[in-house]
């Protein structure tokens, strides 16, 4: 609207005359709406709500019982949302798995983007921005993401992801860093991991102190994963490889 507003007074001269140069800065719609966090979801949101509203009175004679016949998963998640109550985060979550299914990957993102626009302070939404980077293989823009929804809400699953990409690129001492980090705030509200995922997360440390040559640390890593979850077996077979090794010197 401002962007329309804008040309507007330029080209009614309203403000006298406007050096071009200053216009040929206005970017395309696109531009402007993706930090406003507007996408397909609010466009169909509202394109529903004036069809409903458009069939009943004034604008008929009498309620005929009117319902709106979705067409494709988008209008079915956005009728949802108009009709049943479901929550705009909620909503927005599987519009964006849908897309995800498609691999349409920046509008998966732009959902995400839309719910940390109204909920600024939660990490869930920017952890699901860098989840879709990394599924899409842009992996430096994936680590930036677990980083800036480590900023904004600190927490142990973006830490652990983050490691996972660290260890895969031989950068065992950060790995460590972050994956003890998130260890340490666990227990808090909110942030706490299933079993299976804590000893995920131990296994990992000993994934990393083995790269560092640290074994003793390594195996005191494994053997806490093991005592969480003794059907881990790669942190079984990774435990019996150091120990072997100890054994060989």
């Amino acid at each position: 609207m401002a962007k329309v507003f804008a040309q507007t007074i330029a080209g009614f001269q309203l403000l006298g005359t406007i050096d071009s140069s200053i216009l040929s800065k206005i970017k395309d719609d696109d531009y402007y709406l993706f930090p406003s966090g507007v996408t397909v979801f609010d466009e169909t949101v509202g394109r529903i709500t004036i069809d409903l509203l458009t069939h009943k009175w004034p604008f008929v004679a009498a309620d005929g019982g009117y319902r709106f016949q979705p067409r494709d998963e988008v209008e079915r998640i956005a009728y949802r949302y108009v009709e049943e109550n479901l929550s705009g985060s909620t909503a927005r979550y599987e519009l964006a798995d849908y897309f995800i299914q498609r691999k349409e990957y920046e509008s998966a993102r732009r959902e995400c983007y839309a719910v940390a626009k109204v909920n600024p302070f939660s990490f869930q939404p920017i952890l699901r921005v860098a989840d879709y980077y990394r599924m899409e293989g842009d992996r430096e823009a994936a680590k930036s993401a677990y980083l800036r929804c480590i900023q904004i809400e600190d927490n142990p699953f973006a830490r652990s992801k983050l490691a996972i990409m660290l260890l895969e690129e031989n950068q065992a001492e950060q790995a460590v860093l972050h994956l003890n980090a998130g260890l340490g705030i666990a227990g808090r509200p909110g942030m706490s991991l299933s079993r299976e995922a804590e000893a995920a997360d131990h296994y990992l440390l000993g994934v990393a102190y083995a790269q560092l040559g640290k074994l003793p640390l390594a195996r005191e890593q494994l053997k806490q994963s093991l005592s969480i979850n003794p059907r881990l077996e790669k942190a079984l077979l990774l435990l019996r490889q150091i120990e072997k090794h100890s054994l060989s010197r």
